[in-house]
């Protein structure tokens, strides 16, 4: 089995995603995801500096390269012979994980498509979930999702893990987050003292990635455990309205429910030690607006060291995670049209806008 020409087949679909997709992003969204990208394909590490002409020039040859693929449909993966639908995950997996390899492909927010390829690092179980740390990534696209619920099994991404504690690390440095200092101090990492002392860094962050990985795991979990959202509301509710706040405001919820349930990610660190901090300085948007509580419990948590505060939150916001999923399902499975049922769900966030307007970056 050529396995270099299944990369290559991968890394086709994900620049033809990328081609379609690269205009729904900020410029400063975009530019993050391009300098990530960059030192993937590049062999760099995630503390390592980037020459600005050498950025500048590679982003110029991906744009020509973006323009000719953007009208491109998504070719099938052909392995030994045989050709899958690049969407046909599992059937996929079941040629390329004999060979040390997991292929991932899916829609995130806005619907759009992603895929990827990376070699296995080491497979287990939790409850009733198949989980799969995936190590070295061959093909990748824009996206960088640190997790992916596939099915019944779960594909934790270990480098994106890396990069994204990297980046929060690099966030601390410039901004002077009083959340991520007090993350990062958690874990004994003073990111403005220990930045020069290159072996302690490594120890401290590959630590880290270790747990951050694990608690992503348990959000994924999580979202596998929670029945309020069934499936196919979700996702009827995501398609109908995607690419507008409906669509955000939905997959925040889902989120609050996944992190809030009682397998989730915030009860696991309740039951290990409580170091919520990068859980919080990642709570943005809606779901900050939607779980306010979780963030004044962390700090009274680190005053008190009373972990029942942040578990008093958890069953809070599952509670009013619950009751917003309730009520998006009862919107849209009404037999209003779909005008109709945007001005109902847009009268429930417009609050919710209000509330992030007050809200301060800490």
């Amino acid at each position: 089995m050529d396995i270099d020409d299944i990369v290559a087949q991968v890394k086709v679909n994900c620049d033809i995603s990328n081609a379609r997709n690269w205009g729904v992003y900020s410029i400063c969204g975009l530019l993050i995801r391009l300098r990530d990208l960059y030192r993937w394909e590049n062999g760099l590490d995630p503390w390592e500096e980037i020459g600005t002409p050498d950025l500048m020039n590679w982003i110029d040859e991906k744009e020509k390269r973006w323009a000719e693929l953007k009208d491109m449909k998504f070719s099938n993966i052909k392995i030994d012979g045989r050709e899958y639908q690049p969407f046909d995950v599992r059937q996929i997996n079941e040629r390329l994980k004999p060979l040390g390899l997991v292929y991932g492909a899916g829609y995130v927010g806005g619907l759009k498509p992603s895929f990827f390829l990376a070699r296995i690092e080491r497979s287990y179980r939790i409850y009733d979930c198949k989980i799969c740390i995936t190590g070295k990534e061959l093909a990748r696209d824009l996206v960088t999702a640190p997790a992916l619920l596939q099915g019944d099994e779960i594909f934790a991404r270990e480098e994106q893990v890396r990069h994204f504690i990297w980046g929060k690390i690099d966030d601390c440095r410039m901004s002077g987050s009083k959340t991520l200092r007090s993350a990062f101090e958690d874990y004994g990492l003073n990111v403005d003292e220990d930045i020069s002392d290159t072996g302690r860094m490594s120890e401290k962050v590959n630590m880290i990635v270790k747990e951050e990985l694990d608690n992503i795991i348990y959000h994924e979990i999580g979202e596998m455990n929670d029945k309020t959202f069934p499936e196919r509301d979700w996702h009827r509710l995501v398609t109908r309205f995607a690419g507008t706040p409906i669509e955000i405001f939905t997959r925040s919820v889902k989120d609050i429910l996944a992190d809030t349930d009682e397998r989730g990610m915030i009860k696991h660190i309740i039951e290990k030690n409580g170091r919520l901090g990068l859980y919080i300085s990642n709570l943005t948007g809606f779901r900050k607006a939607i779980f306010p509580e979780i963030v004044d419990s962390y700090w009274d948590f680190k005053e008190t060291g009373d972990l029942n505060l942040i578990e008093k939150a958890r069953k809070t916001g599952n509670k009013n995670a619950k009751r917003y999923a309730r009520e998006l399902i009862r919107i849209n499975t009404s037999r209003k049209d779909k005008k109709q049922i945007k001005e109902e769900i847009d009268k429930i966030i417009e609050p919710f806008k209000v509330r992030l307007k007050g809200m301060g970056t800490e």
